[in-house]
């Protein structure tokens, strides 16, 4: 019986909260402020940290889908992230938009700027200053 109790009484308290919401919901509905398709979609940007090969995966997947549709899209590697620059999960994605990377995880983890593919840029140095607090020293890497 008490369990009932608990029900009713969360059911009660609820329903005036999702009415309320449902009510905003349609207001805002109505007066075109849910979503208002804009012209020129804004740029979006990624920043892919890691190099877990699923989430590499769906990050340039949907990179490649928004770059399709016409928005301006980059994809920022950093951290353990700037090891993916030599993988082809862009190229498998069809993602042809923005790579950049962080200079000083490039040195991090002992890939020469150099040697980067065509699609690939390092932002400059100014930028990436102060960045990492962390140190440069190879040593500190994660295996």
């Amino acid at each position: 019986m008490h369990q009932k109790n608990i029900m009713w009484l969360a059911a009660v308290t609820l329903l005036p909260v999702l009415f309320a919401l449902a009510v905003q919901y349609d207001a805002r509905k109505n007066s075109g402020t849910v979503y208002v398709e804009q012209p020129t979609p804004a740029p979006v940007s990624f920043i892919l940290n890691t190099a877990n090969p699923e989430k590499a995966q769906t990050t340039f997947r949907l990179a490649s889908k928004l770059y399709g549709k016409g928005v301006h899209t980059t994809v920022f590697l950093e951290g353990a992230g700037v090891l993916l620059v030599h993988t082809p999960f862009a190229k498998e994605a069809g993602y042809e938009g923005e790579i950049i990377v962080c200079p000083e995880c490039l040195k991090l983890y002992g890939i020469d700027k150099q040697k980067l593919p065509d699609n690939v840029s390092a932002i400059t140095t100014d930028i990436s200053a102060g960045m990492h607090t962390r140190t440069t020293d190879s040593s500190a890497v994660p295996q």
